[in-house]
């Protein structure tokens, strides 16, 4: 059973426990308010709560952004963190200028892009780094921050090695051992919270090794003590208390690296793998969240081998920092001379911004989308070419 307030169904049809699935992500605020996504669906990461390139009123203006994620780490300079002072239901939101009604936010105590090397993590303490360097992080901290904040989804501590690779047995059995150690303050009761507990994603540990991540998953499903169980509300499994699943590539690719060298397409094919092990023993009705992807046709191999729902896309941001703005859609559209085998032309996936013909191009740049400018009074998005839900 999930913790109340989010709730994921799936289409009858989709497969298990793998493969291409179509489901819909719901949030129920207290005052009856939905908020649902259709999946598979994106989240959109922030930097210090500040999607890149989008001012406050472009975010509230756009219907394009439905699921937001803020690393937590960057505010950990000051003691007490400054959102943790912003009182009242959904915190974090107003704090941060979210719409409770029209935006789904996640918390993460560090950023799942930052692969840069720290320093190895303590039986209770995280590293994480923020403006003014490293900062421990206890798990009873992070409880704390978390119901001060009140994000809709809260992402459990995990001891994820950011350390060169290969890590031995011993590294990852600690890995193990304290990744679902530090679930659990996170899962217990706390009968003064004025908030709707937040629904809980863990992330699936044991790196680049089969055995290390059938290992942690099946400590997420196996009976627990009486004592455990006592701590964490009655539930009788770690899972029981979590709504769904996280998988960070980027720290597993590196590990995959370093643990058999290898180029960037070995890395990524010898991924699906290790996230099926994961996934393997664990409830197929659940969400499973993905951060570190490299690109659409990433996307595309992860939704159809491993089943992933909700994807980070940080690659975007990216890419429009470095003046590159991608212009497609799924399924990939083709004139009738395509169709008929008459001609075969590669498509480009966006448009880069610094090409002179679009020095004085103030038209719609789109081949994929109509501008809402666009839009006629009797049209919808059944038509052939679909309205942009930006706000250009």
């Amino acid at each position: 059973m999930a913790r109340p307030g989010l709730k994921f169904s799936l289409e009858e049809t989709a497969p298990a426990p793998f493969g291409p699935r179509r489901g819909v992500l719901v949030l129920e605020r207290p005052n009856g308010n939905t908020i649902s996504l259709q999946t598979p669906t994106s989240l959109t990461g922030t930097s210090r709560g500040v999607v890149p390139h989008l001012s406050r009123d472009h975010v509230l203006a756009t219907k394009a952004i439905g699921a937001i994620h803020v690393p937590f780490e960057t505010f950990l300079e000051q003691s007490p963190p400054v959102p943790t002072l912003y009182p009242g239901p959904n915190a974090l939101h107003h704090f941060l200028r979210f719409e409770p009604n029209r935006h789904i936010v996640s918390l993460s105590v560090r950023d799942a892009d930052d692969t840069r090397e720290m320093p190895p993590n303590g039986n209770q303490l995280l590293n994480a780094l923020c403006l003014r360097g490293v900062r421990k992080v206890s798990p009873a901290d992070w409880t704390k921050y978390v119901r001060a904040c009140a994000p809709d989804i809260a992402i459990a501590l995990s001891d994820i090695p950011h350390t060169p690779p290969p890590f031995s047995q011993k590294r990852l059995t600690k890995s193990i051992t304290r990744s679902t150690a530090w679930l659990a303050p996170l899962l217990a009761p706390n009968p003064t919270l004025d908030n709707p507990p937040p629904a809980i994603f863990v992330h699936l540990a044991g790196s680049a090794s089969h055995p290390a991540r059938a290992a942690f998953s099946a400590s997420l499903i196996e009976p627990l003590n009486a004592l455990e169980i006592s701590a964490i509300g009655g539930l009788p499994t770690y899972d029981s208390g979590i709504a769904g699943y996280t998988i960070d590539l980027k720290p597993l690719r590196i590990a995959i690296a370093g643990a058999l060298p290898s180029n960037d397409e070995t890395q990524k094919a010898d991924t699906v793998p290790l996230l099926q092990t994961s996934l393997a023993s664990l409830p197929p009705n659940k969400p499973r969240l993905v951060n570190g992807t490299t690109g659409p046709h990433d996307v595309l191999t992860l939704v159809r081998d491993v089943g992933i729902d909700i994807v980070e896309t940080r690659w975007a941001i990216e890419a429009a920092s470095h003046g590159v703005a991608f212009d497609f859609v799924f399924p990939v559209p083709f004139s009738k001379e395509e169709e008929d085998g008459q001609t075969q032309q590669q498509k480009e996936l966006g448009h880069n911004f610094y090409d002179v013909r679009y020095r004085l191009d103030f038209q719609r740049f789109s081949g994929s989308f109509l501008a809402a400018a666009e839009r006629q009074p009797d049209q919808d998005n059944s038509t052939e070419i679909k309205i942009c839900p930006c706000i250009a």
